[in-house]
């Protein structure tokens, strides 16, 4: 398989099918609008044996095309029987003709299909058309726009000079994605951030149990997990204790809640023995990390594993 790129100083675009292959992949093929509602090479029907091509610009296989006034297109007459016949306008490239143009590519009961091949004939749709049976004119509802349009590059901007708010255009501001309604533009997407896992810091007196504490700030989420014990003996009861304090990236707006797991135990309630394994977890706002246990006996440990909140 021969290789070959292009170009260079010895090797420049000699042909039009390498421009052709070089330029195709720049852009997508379509007609050049600010909105998929504007008129630009819009193809409309006016119950005349025409259908009229409105003035506008497309892109072709790397190719320039331009449409500089209203341009009417004959409509063949349904003759072939007591059915609609389903028609198609494209713009075609013709590269062994050094041109493109508007065509009208009659059907049947389906649509006539695309063609498309490289360094040939190209076609892109512009609109569907459906003539009656017996018919020689189109009705403006027997137009149904077809066009393809032109992608934009995405771009950089900041908020005090964006470009203009075009429909479809895509502005990136920081970790925010942003794209054009015609007028302004609207937050698309927030760029995801994730920390990893890092240690919970923890007071003085505490340690870990069977598994480190630690932290992880996703998506504006901050997860939890693994487990704590005093130093020394088991932790208190019926008491509101400090056991840690977060960094300010894992602080929420205002205290949060969650009850936790802790070691079981067991105490005699009228002669029955009642299970305990909860506690009272706290995170507030300054980042200190709070538990109340509220049982008749400590647990040895407290688990952090069920705690979740939004920043």
């Amino acid at each position: 398989m021969a290789q070959s790129s292009f170009p260079f100083g010895s090797s420049q675009i000699a042909t039009e099918d390498q421009w052709s292959s070089m330029f195709r992949m720049a852009q997508v093929d379509g007609v050049r609008a600010t909105d998929p509602t504007g008129t630009n090479l819009r193809v409309s029907g006016s119950n005349a044996s025409t259908v009229a091509v409105a003035a506008g610009e497309a892109w072709i296989q790397g190719t320039y095309y331009s449409n500089s006034a209203s341009l009417n297109v004959s409509v063949p007459t349904n003759s072939g029987g007591g059915t609609a016949r389903n028609d198609l306008v494209v713009l075609r490239r013709d590269p062994s003709a050094d041109s493109i143009t508007v065509q009208y590519k009659t059907g049947g009961t389906a649509f006539p299909t695309l063609t498309q091949t490289l360094n040939g004939i190209w076609e892109i749709p512009l609109a569907q058309v459906t003539v009656a049976a017996g018919a020689s004119v189109v009705a403006p509802a027997g137009v149904v726009d077809q066009r393809w349009f032109l992608g934009r590059p995405v771009a950089l901007s900041n908020s005090g000079s964006r470009p203009p708010a075009t429909k479809g255009q895509l502005i990136v501001e920081g970790k925010d994605v942003l794209l054009g309604n015609g007028v302004s533009f609207d937050l698309l997407a927030t760029a995801g951030s994730d920390t990893g896992w890092k240690n919970v810091p923890l007071a003085s007196g505490f340690a870990t149990y069977s598994a480190p504490c630690s932290y992880r700030v996703k998506d504006g989420m901050v997860f939890m997990r693994g487990n704590f014990k005093k130093t020394s003996g088991d932790l208190p009861k019926n008491v509101v204790t400090k056991f840690a304090t977060l960094p300010a990236e894992a602080r929420p707006p205002y205290t949060r809640f969650a009850v936790t797991a802790t070691e079981w135990n067991n105490y005699s309630v009228g002669g029955t023995s009642v299970g305990f394994f909860h506690a009272r977890v706290e995170v507030r706002s300054d980042g200190t990390c709070w538990f109340l246990v509220p049982q008749p006996s400590s647990p040895a440990y407290c688990d952090l594993d069920s705690f979740t909140y939004s920043l």
